[in-house]
């Protein structure tokens, strides 16, 4: 009888515990296509200089979304009511096995590379949960990130979608490093809060510490010149029913002057949004603000009012076994020296058939027009006219 009762005892004592054991989630996504380029989008404009390009097709890795391997985990601390939780992340190249090149915040005055040899390029973080929200430490997403993340129905897939433009128009696509529309995607040496949801709105804090401690005279100058490199900013996200309503702003601390078009001089970024579920179907628009108050180049005349407004739209529609995806981006550059300052429109659209809740296959077509950053009064012609398609498999597991 007392053994019964033991037996009994220890068989409810069992989920208990097992609620109060970590969990550790190894996850990640399998995504290839391929992929037919025209000459446009395989040219680049570098230093007023076009560096054509031929029409072709190629097998790309991360057509729909980057192919990566991740794990995250959670463990209850006792009695406390908090959790020890954390994230890493490793983008790669399906196609090659290569780091893929990822999302860097350098310090003010760094070389750009499309290079990246970070291995947990996409996040980097340990932290505590708490009733109070999560306070998390490492490389990890911006505030302004999540204002718009969330009203892209593509959640950042697929060609033209609302964290950057499809290419590499040379460097006057700000190396392809960072968002065209709202600078830093990630940023190293982060501190980020994370708010509970209260009444619908989840509130986002960060201060990134540039850690510029350079001494004075070294190949990038005086520190004090420099500024410290260090980001923060705020964001919120207000989820009501099926309405969706954003706003980020992050301010990064940087005074440089420099010889060459370098994204880190990005001064502020303003981005907002607002978006509605209908069910069958989704729609959003969004406005971004990137402000170069402190941007100076000998190539395009020392300007210090540069600055590019983007208008964006993103709409979902169920369609047979799958979904169509379009998003539609204008970008109005103002200010830079001698480029053309033109309006210029990006677009993609993307349709993804669901084979099951973890494969799906897709076909795409994207468009970019980067006449707008080209210097006027040149001979080369304008690069207005790429276009990519794309057919490809993804796979989440």
């Amino acid at each position: 009888m007392k053994k019964s009762l033991l037996a009994l005892a220890v068989a409810a004592a069992l989920p208990a515990a097992a609620q109060a054991q970590s969990s550790i989630v190894l996850y990640g996504i399998a995504d290839v296509a391929v992929e037919y380029s025209n000459d446009q989008a395989n040219s680049a404009l570098v230093s007023g200089s076009l560096n054509n390009g031929k029409s072709g097709a190629r097998v790309q890795s991360g057509g729909w979304q980057s192919s990566r391997l991740g794990m995250r985990g959670t463990e209850p601390l006792g009695k406390t009511g908090m959790s020890a939780i954390f994230n890493i992340e490793h983008r790669f190249q399906i196609d090659t096995g290569d780091t893929q090149g990822g999302q860097i915040t350098l310090l003010p005055g760094a070389t750009n590379t499309a290079t990246n040899n970070k291995f947990w390029n996409g996040t980097a973080w340990v932290g505590l949960s708490t009733g109070f929200g999560d306070i998390t430490m490492g490389r990890q997403y911006t505030p302004i990130f999540w204002a718009m993340y969330f009203p892209d129905w593509t959640l950042n897939s697929g060609y033209n979608n609302w964290a950057a433009t499809t290419g590499n128009p040379g460097s006057f696509a700000f190396g392809g490093l960072q968002s065209l529309y709202y600078g830093a995607i990630r940023a190293d040496n982060s501190i980020v809060y994370k708010s509970p949801a209260i009444g619908g709105l989840t509130v986002y804090g960060m201060y990134s510490f540039g850690e510029n401690y350079r001494p004075t005279g070294d190949a990038l100058g005086d520190g004090s010149a420099l500024g410290s490199g260090d980001v923060w900013g705020v964001s919120g996200v207000w989820r009501l029913g099926n309405l969706l309503v954003t706003g980020g702003y992050h301010k990064h601390n940087s005074n440089v002057v420099s010889a060459t078009l370098n994204p880190t001089v990005i001064d502020e970024a303003f981005a907002g949004a607002i978006g509605y579920n209908f069910g069958a179907f989704g729609i959003s628009a969004g406005y971004t603000q990137l402000k170069f108050d402190n941007f100076r180049t000998a190539a395009l005349g020392g300007n210090f009012g540069s600055k590019n407004e983007t208008y964006l739209l993103s709409a979902f529609a169920r369609l047979g076994p799958g979904r169509l995806y379009a998003n539609v981006e204008q970008l109005n550059p103002s200010g830079f020296g001698n480029a053309r300052n033109e309006d210029m429109l990006q677009w993609g659209v993307t349709y993804v058939w669901e084979l099951s809740n973890r494969t799906g296959v897709y076909v795409g077509v994207g468009s970019n027009d980067y006449s707008g950053f080209q210097p006027t009064g040149t001979t080369v012609r304008a690069l207005d006219a790429a276009m990519r398609y794309q057919i490809g498999v993804n796979h989440k597991f």
